[in-house]
């Protein structure tokens, strides 16, 4: 992967990644997915679950990058009286 590819790919959001990788293991063929995930550092199931997306066309929303309910909690504030 070259330096410029690897900028763009940086710049993308998690979705995008995701969508990304998937389309580029899927072009490679066989053994695609360990490769990519080699050289984008992104887990294996990850760059599965971008192929899957990618065939069913039916990922989440346009503006969305997680499910919801996805990603880190909420930090609950503790109040003293």
């Amino acid at each position: 992967m070259t330096d410029s590819e690897l900028f763009f790919f940086n710049q993308l959001n998690e979705k995008q990644q995701r969508l990304y990788a998937g389309l580029k293991s899927s072009n490679l063929g066989y053994h695609g997915v360990g490769q990519v995930s080699l050289e984008l550092g992104l887990h294996p199931h990850t760059i599965r679950l971008g192929q899957k997306e990618l065939e069913s066309q039916n990922s989440l929303p346009y503006n969305a990058v997680r499910k919801d309910g996805g990603g880190r909690k909420k930090k609950l504030k503790m109040t003293f009286k």
